[in-house]
């Protein structure tokens, strides 16, 4: 049911954009994408809820203003998770910059005023739940395989998004695509087994 549903929402979509109905297009992609591209997001942002919903608002806009050059060469669905995607990347290497200079600023800081080093963090716990070490995991992989294992996996829609639709958003073979999923499959299992070892 789940399946047509969407089928004939995303038909109704392309129609209104083909019209060039842009608004009834955009309340129809926010009403039927909204929370897959929210959850895509929370997801590969570690659960940061507040990044999530800038990061959505800026997918959002982003559709807002290229829509008119949509050609339905993908499914919306697979257009809007790779603006997510693109979005989401772009977003996690800028917060990583960002605590780069932060951090080399501390250390000078830190280096000048003479104070004892930070302590160290405690090990990760081993008695946590399978699922709360999964997501710690998944926030080790670096973005770009972790949001593969996202939009695999972990979507949050009824149904997980194949291998080819996947390629579709990267812009890459289905071969690469799958190349790289069990790439990122292998570096979590191996992340998993030392958390636990």
């Amino acid at each position: 049911m789940a399946r047509s549903a969407s089928g004939a929402a995303e038909e109704k979509i392309q129609a209104a954009i083909s019209r060039g109905d842009y608004r009834q297009a955009l309340e129809l992609l926010a009403s039927t994408y909204l929370g897959v591209v929210f959850r895509y997001c929370f997801r590969l942002l570690n659960g940061d809820g507040v990044r999530a919903r800038d990061m959505t608002q800026q997918v959002f806009e982003e559709v807002c203003r290229g829509i008119a050059r949509y050609r339905g060469e993908a499914s919306v669905k697979t257009w809007l998770l790779a603006i997510a995607h693109k979005q989401c990347l772009k977003n996690i290497d800028l917060q990583e910059r960002r605590s780069t200079i932060l951090r080399e600023q501390w250390e000078k800081v830190a280096a000048h005023a003479h104070t004892d080093p930070p302590p160290r963090s405690e090990a990760v716990v081993l008695s946590r739940e399978w699922l709360t070490r999964l997501e710690w995991a998944l926030g080790q992989l670096e973005p770009e395989a972790r949001s593969l294992l996202v939009m695999r996996f972990g979507v949050g829609v009824a149904h997980e998004i194949p291998v080819a639709e996947i390629a579709r958003i990267l812009g890459i073979s289905r071969a690469a695509a799958y190349r790289k999923l069990q790439e990122a499959l292998t570096r979590l299992r191996r992340i998993m087994r030392d958390e636990a070892g």
